[in-house]
This record gives C-alpha cells, structure tokens and sequence, in this order.
C-alpha cells in the first residue's frame, strides 16, 4: 500500500482552496460568495480538481505490486515474468507474489537476502559460506572448493505445502521453486549445494 496520504475534500473546499489563491481586491471580492460567477467559475474547475485528485489516489493505491490488477501485466514485463522459475497463470494473488518475489530475487546480495527470499514463501534456510558448513553438504571438497560454495539448508517435509497458492510443487524434498531462483542468483565464481532434509 502506498505511504502518501491525500486528504479527503469535497467540491466546497476544492473551491475554498482554489479562491485563497487569488487575490483580496475588489475584482474579486466574490471569491467567497456562492451566488457570484467568479466562485461558479471555482466551483466548476474544483470538480475537474476532484476527479483528478482521486484518479491519483486510485492510482497510488494501485500501482504496488502486492496489491495491483490494473498494472499486473506492466510489473510482469517489467520484471520478465514468465522466466524459467514463474511460470504464467491466471490467479492474481499468484501473479501479484511472483512479481514481489522477482523483485525480491533482483535485489539479493547477502546471505540474509537468501533467507528473506525463501521466507516469502515460507520456507526458513539458512545459508551459509562451504569453509563454514557445519552440516557435510561439503565432505569431500578441498578447502579451496568450499570458499567458492554456497551451502542452503532447509527443514521441508516431502509433500508440505506453501502458504500461497502457487502452481508447482516439491520435486522429492527439494521446492523447486526456492532452488530455481537461487540457482539464478549464484554467482558466476561460486556453486550452490542444497542440503534439505
């Protein structure tokens, strides 16, 4: 939801504030006077104000991603939704989450980027450098190999269920979805080992 706040006016103090930039002489000492034409004149370009003021509110109130229909399909071209990971459907909660989760995915960076990602979708991992993996992901490779690994681990049981309704499912234990972004987040030096269990 947008953080601007407009204030709810009717026409009579659309007018009032369109009369208080004028200014006190006599040409317009009617400003304030209903019968007068300089106010019908104000009263007429206050109602132009009106429909203005609250397309920008619908506007506002609709534009965030988390809560848009009108600019579902801008947000999706925007972000390149369908990729390998989204998938298109016609539910617009779903659409309106992959955009928030596309969003959130361009933007990662840290090891907590990971974790928050993952947390859209109400999986808790934690992700942590190979040279500190405390779980085995990495027996077997050399000291040189962990510092170029990635190691997500997760607690998903095969066949939960996600708390938003998306169209795919766990593939064994793994959400393909989860590993599907953070596949596309790996950087280029580095490999990613998923421990789910």
């Amino acid at each position: 939801m947008s953080n601007l706040a407009y204030e709810t006016r009717d026409i009579a103090q659309y007018t009032d504030s369109l009369a208080r930039y004028l200014p006190n002489d006599s040409l317009f000492a009617g400003k304030n006077n209903s019968s007068n034409n300089i106010r019908k004149f104000l009263t007429g370009l206050s109602y132009t104000l009106f429909d203005t003021n609250g397309k920008i509110k619908e506007f506002t109130d609709n534009y965030m991603p988390d809560v848009t229909e009108n600019f579902l399909s801008e947000w999706e071209r925007a972000v390149g939704i369908p990729d390998d990971c989204f998938v298109t459907t016609t539910d617009t909660t779903t659409r309106q989450l992959q955009v928030v989760a596309k969003l959130s995915y361009m933007a990662c960076q840290t090891a907590q980027d990971f974790v928050d990602l993952a947390l859209l979708f109400g999986i808790v991992v934690t992700v942590v450098p190979g040279i500190d993996d405390a779980t085995g992901t990495t027996a077997g490779l050399t000291d040189r190999e962990k510092r170029f690994t990635i190691v997500v681990s997760a607690d998903v049981v095969t066949g939960a269920t996600f708390p938003m309704t998306f169209p795919f499912t766990f593939g064994g234990s793994e959400p393909e979805l989860i590993q599907c972004m953070f596949n596309q987040l790996d950087p280029g030096n580095c490999q990613i080992l998923y421990n789910f269990f």
